[in-house]
């Protein structure tokens, strides 16, 4: 799911997000324009397949060419979540689940 106001953006994974989502994640977070904020909410997504990971590491690594800043908010308690490379710009957060 993909939100945004202006220049700010929220890309937020559900539950579980497979390899056939992979076009549609890619599509969306290149379609980002120059100079935004960019919020990926991990924090609800159970799993993520690697795939999908390797196109939001992707994003990461080139998010500065285009100016755009993004903050990744993820749970350290899942472990899909530790595979998405930290940078200077994101900001981890810890997020507890209650059963």
């Amino acid at each position: 799911m993909v939100v945004h106001d202006n220049d700010k953006y929220l890309v937020r994974f559900r539950k579980d997000i497979s390899f056939l989502n992979k076009p549609i994640v890619k599509e969306k977070l290149e379609s980002v324009p120059a100079d935004a904020y960019v919020l990926i909410d991990m924090t609800r997504a159970d799993f993520i397949d690697k795939d999908i990971i390797d196109v939001v590491n992707e994003f990461l690594q080139h998010a500065h060419l285009k100016n755009i800043v993004v903050e990744i908010k993820k749970s350290r308690f899942k472990a899909g979540h530790q595979l998405v490379h930290d940078q200077s710009t994101i900001h981890e957060y810890a997020v507890a689940s209650i059963h």
